[in-house]
């Protein structure tokens, strides 16, 4: 009989607790007294415990104390529905944050949002917050294309903008969008990636993706949007 896991979970059918569990899961033969209860017992925990490790891999934790710890060093948020700023001013985009838990560690995280706008010429600006730090924040917003061909992230028609934060700010200044005289067209979609580094922050809370429009309009932060974060 195969192993339970990891389609599901053993059961005391499949791993009995007693002797009166007197029917074997294996051969769905009647056992023969406690040399034959143990038999079928220490047979199916060896074939669920064998599962477990082939599902598992060699040395799954790697360098982090345990699975779990490895599993969390990687955190992840979507949005589920679009949402929408009709303002100049920097506001949370829902859904698309990220935790900081432990202090005194470095964090990576990476956002990649799609938007449009309800008004030709109207860019979408972007910020990041993130917890009060020890060391630095530093992040950078990098667009889709050309100042000719898609929303420049800067006012001087640059493709890429970097921009770094001293140690001791909290809330970024928001950055990016094009001239109203350039694109992009109203009801298109475009995309922006925002990467940084947020390095030994002191105090715990959340990275969280602002936006706003760039000048009067109405900015649709676009549903399947996501960010996620590293921990070292």
């Amino acid at each position: 009989m195969a192993a339970s896991y990891p389609a599901a979970v053993a059961t005391t059918t499949r791993l009995p607790t007693d002797i009166t569990d007197d029917t074997d899961a294996k051969t769905g033969t009647p056992r023969t007294g406690l040399v034959g209860f143990l038999a079928a017992l220490l047979t199916a925990q060896d074939e669920e415990i064998r599962a477990i490790e082939t599902e598992l891999g060699t040395d799954p934790a790697a360098s982090f104390a345990d699975v779990k710890s490895r599993l969390n060093a990687r955190l992840t948020c979507r949005k589920t529905a679009d949402t929408t700023n009709a303002t100049t001013t920097a506001a949370n985009i829902t859904d698309l944050t990220l935790p900081v838990s432990t202090t005194a560690i470095d964090y990576w995280f990476r956002f990649f949002v799609c938007w449009s706008s309800g008004t030709t010429g109207t860019a979408a600006q972007f910020a990041i917050t993130v917890p009060t730090v020890a060391g630095y924040v530093y992040y950078w917003i990098d667009t889709m294309g050309s100042a000719s061909t898609a929303p420049s992230t800067s006012s001087t028609g640059s493709a890429v903008t970097m921009t770094s934060h001293n140690a001791s700010g909290s809330a970024q200044a928001a950055t990016g969008g094009a001239s109203a005289a350039a694109p992009p067209t109203s009801g298109t979609i475009y995309g922006c990636k925002i990467e940084g580094i947020l390095s030994n922050p002191s105090a715990t809370g959340s990275i969280v993706l602002q936006g706003k429009a760039e000048t009067t309009g109405t900015i649709t932060f676009k549903r399947g949007s996501w960010g996620e974060v590293y921990v070292a």
